[in-house]
C-alpha cells in the first residue's frame, strides 16, 4: 500500500462514518507507523515553514532567524495520541453473539443432563425434576435468545456489506480466542468420553455407568458445534 493508497483508504473509511481511532488501529495492523498515519488523519504531511525573503539579507535579524544570516532550525513535533480500545461494530458484535452463544450452550448442556437424568437414571441417582429444568430453561433462553439471533444477524451483515471487515482487528481477536477455547474445551470433554467408554467396555468398571457415558457425551458434542461454529467465521479471516 502506498501513501496515496493510504490517503484513499482514510478517505473511504471517512465515508463510511468510522472514527479516526480505528482506521488508526486498521492502518497500525497493517505494518504503517503510527507517526505517519497521525500525519495522514491530520491532513498531510506536516508543512516545514519556508524562510522569509528578508532573512537572505545581511544583517537582517527575523523571526525565523536566530543571528544575522544564520537561519534557527525549525524542530517538526509529533504528538503521542495514546488511543484506547474503541471496539469497530463488527467486532462487538461478534463479541456479544460469542457471549451468548457460550450461554446458549450451557443452557443446552444443562437441558439434556437433565433430560438424561430423568429418563435413564442410574442406580441411587436423584432423578431430576424435568418441569422445573424446562422452566429454568425458558426463563433462560427468552431474552437471550432474541439478543443472540439479533447479534449474529448483525454481524453477518457487516461481513456481507464490507469485506474489509473480515479483518477487522476486534472480530479476528473474537473469532480465534472463541475457537481456541473451544477446541480446549472439547478436547478436555473428549478425553473424558473416551476414558469412559474404554473404562465400561475394557476394564468393566462399574463405577462408570451408562448415565455417565451418556453425559459425557453430551459434554463434548456441545463444544464440538461451538467449534464448527467459531471456525467458520474464523475462516472468513484472510490473515
Amino acid at each position: 500500500m502506498t501513501n496515496q493508497d493510504v490517503d484513499s483508504f482514510i478517505a473511504q473509511k471517512r465515508a463510511e462514518k468510522q472514527s479516526d481511532e480505528i482506521i488508526l488501529q486498521e492502518l497500525l495492523t497493517a505494518g504503517w507507523g503510527k507517526n505517519l498515519v497521525l500525519q495522514k488523519l491530520a491532513g498531510g504531511q506536516t508543512p516545514t515553514p519556508s524562510p522569509s525573503p528578508m532573512s537572505s539579507s545581511s544583517g537582517v535579524s527575523t523571526s525565523q532567524t536566530g543571528a544575522s544570516g544564520h537561519p534557527v532550525q525549525v524542530e517538526n513535533v509529533q504528538y503521542n495520541v495514546q488511543v484506547g480500545a474503541v471496539r469497530s461494530k463488527v467486532g462487538l458484535a461478534s463479541r456479544i453473539a460469542a457471549i451468548f452463544i457460550w450461554v446458549t450452550a450451557f443452557i443446552v448442556i444443562f437441558f439434556l443432563l437433565s433430560l438424561r437424568s430423568a429418563w435413564l437414571p442410574d442406580t441411587g441417582e436423584e432423578i431430576s425434576d424435568i418441569k422445573e429444568a424446562l422452566v429454568f430453561i425458558i426463563a433462560v433462553l427468552i431474552p437471550v435468545l432474541p439478543i443472540l439471533f439479533f447479534a449474529i444477524k448483525r454481524l453477518n451483515k457487516a461481513l456481507m456489506e464490507n469485506v474489509a471487515n473480515v479483518d477487522d482487528v476486534y472480530f479476528k481477536k473474537s473469532a480465534r480466542f472463541n475457537l481456541i477455547f473451544s477446541v480446549s474445551i472439547a478436547c478436555i470433554f473428549a478425553i473424558n468420553l473416551i476414558y469412559n467408554i474404554l473404562a465400561k467396555t475394557i476394564l468393566d468398571n462399574q463405577d462408570v455407568s451408562r448415565g455417565a457415558i451418556f453425559d459425557s457425551l453430551t459434554l463434548f458434542l456441545i463444544p464440538a458445534g461451538l467449534v464448527y461454529f467459531f471456525w467458520h467465521y474464523q475462516g472468513k479471516t484472510k490473515r
